[in-house]
């Protein structure tokens, strides 16, 4: 059934993350590898532009570095669960900026 929808069974290469902090929602995504095979052809389909990092070499090291920000969502609390965001009240969303580093094998 891959095959015959253009997919391959294996998925690019990704990093899981779960993004979390005080008084925000959590965050679960993934993050994938520019360089990766299959970022067209993703089986699981969650492969947006967006979500693409461009790992560059650490000065004087062996390990890929990236950065990449991420924005969360005030915590809800039962009150004000309900209808749009401008409805709720939510404040700014926070920038969170992560840096990942990771070897090269």
């Amino acid at each position: 059934m891959t095959a015959a929808a253009g997919w391959s069974p294996w998925r690019p290469a990704h990093i899981h993350l779960i993004v979390s902090a005080e008084g925000y929602e959590p965050l679960v995504t993934q993050l994938f590898i520019d360089t990766s095979d299959y970022l067209d052809s993703d089986v699981a389909s969650a492969v947006k532009g967006e979500l693409i990092v461009h790992p560059g070499r650490a000065p004087g090291g062996d390990e890929l570095t990236f950065t990449y920000d991420f924005a969360l969502e005030p915590a809800r609390t039962p009150a004000v669960a309900w209808g749009s965001s401008i409805e709720r009240g939510l404040r700014p969303l926070p920038r969170l900026s992560v840096s990942g580093h990771f070897g090269v094998a």
